[in-house]
């Protein structure tokens, strides 16, 4: 689903290099791997802010600032100071909408109509798996 949400955008590369990995994959060792395999690229890790809040207790957090550009998305609840920011990290000027996975798995397990929460493709591809999805007779 993430293929078909980003495959419109050439900036971004969709990628299950993270499920190849060694269990338990920590972010700091997906990222340093990424940029040796290709070292050619640029990687940047976009979080929400109700991660920003917790990234201290992340695996090494201070070794993620250090070697990589953060963006950070605002989150309903999770405020963060900018000025505190390390210089590499920022937020992202974006509106912020109250939604998240869990509200999406909660609404299509209610078979809820959310098509408009999605990005089209996504929809069509969850709605013909789902074909008794509401907002799916036409």
């Amino acid at each position: 689903m993430v293929r078909l949400a980003t495959e419109d955008y050439p900036r971004f590369h969709a990628s299950d290099f993270e499920f190849h990995l060694p269990r338990p994959s920590y972010s700091v060792y997906t990222l340093e791997k990424l940029r040796k395999q290709h070292p050619e690229r640029e990687f940047c890790l976009i979080i929400g802010s109700d991660n920003w809040n917790s990234f201290s207790h992340w695996r090494e957090p201070q070794r993620i600032i250090a070697e990589n550009p953060i963006l950070i998305y605002p989150r309903p609840g999770f405020p963060v100071d900018e000025k505190e920011l390390p210089a590499n990290v920022r937020m992202v000027d974006s509106p912020v909408f109250e939604i998240s996975s869990t509200f999406i798995r909660k609404a299509l397990s209610e078979r809820k109509d959310i098509r408009y929460f999605l990005h089209p493709k996504v929809w069509e591809f969850i709605s013909r798996s789902l074909p008794d999805l509401k907002g799916n007779e036409a």
